[in-house]
């Protein structure tokens, strides 16, 4: 997994817009993506697709997390480390 922090070239901007990659696309790319050396010090990164199936199954994963009528919570201490986690049901009144 490949983490990296990025500014895009007023040519990488303008590319994204016409082939329609998203800053969120675009952000898993760079997190998620492998990355290979080429020649010129440039660096191809991309998901193969073990990764894309990955991805799409953690996506599947997540949306039903958020659409679900009890939606995730965590409890976060003063160290930053989570203490708990768990689903937020509607009390009945």
């Amino acid at each position: 997994m490949t983490n990296v922090s990025y500014e895009l070239t007023e040519h990488g901007r303008k590319r994204a817009a016409q082939r329609a990659i998203s800053d969120i696309v675009l952000d898993v790319l760079l997190e998620c993506g492998e990355m290979e050396e080429q020649k010129g010090g440039t660096s191809l990164i991309e998901l193969d697709r073990r990764e894309r199936k990955a991805l799409i199954k953690s996506l599947k994963q997540l949306l039903r997390a958020l659409t679900n009528d009890a939606p995730p919570f965590a409890v976060m201490g003063e160290s930053g480390r989570v203490i708990t986690v768990g689903h937020k049901y509607k009390q009945q009144h």
